[in-house]
């Protein structure tokens, strides 16, 4: 990976085996993801945002971690290249044997492939369980 990192464009093979690792990883999730009952949601941190090592991840220009960072730093995030993934437990069906048909909504039953949350829906924010760190640049 460092040759990407450094710009060094003799390893052409070795681009594109990482390539070609990132996609299958990629199509792993994807898959996983949509396999699954559980909903999840993307939180992207704007510039400004007071880093926190419990849900970010601080990482320099050269893709190299920061470590030893605590939340008494006082460093804000500059960018956010990659989002937290947080996944929350799908609503839960109807218990009983009688259900009237004509109030039920059935692409709430049906998996239907979409298993992200929205930036509007209530259950943002609330009670999802962080899968993934957000990983960010921080302010000099």
């Amino acid at each position: 990976m460092s040759e990407i990192a450094t710009g060094d464009e003799n390893n052409e093979d070795n681009i594109v085996l990482l390539g070609r690792m990132l996609f299958l990883k990629a199509l792993k999730l994807k898959a996983d993801l949509m396999l699954t009952t559980n909903l999840y949601e993307t939180r992207m941190f704007e510039p400004g945002t007071q880093f926190n090592p419990t849900y970010m991840i601080a990482e320099r220009k050269d893709g190299s971690r920061l470590t030893g960072l605590n939340k008494k730093i006082d460093r804000k995030v500059k960018l956010c290249l990659f989002p937290a993934l947080y996944s929350y437990d799908a609503k839960p069906l109807p218990e009983t044997d009688w259900v009237d048909v004509g109030n039920v909504n059935i692409s709430e039953i049906v998996v239907q492939c979409r298993n992200f949350l929205s930036r509007g829906d209530n259950r943002s924010q609330d009670g999802g369980i962080l899968l993934g760190k957000a990983i960010v640049l921080l302010e000099d």
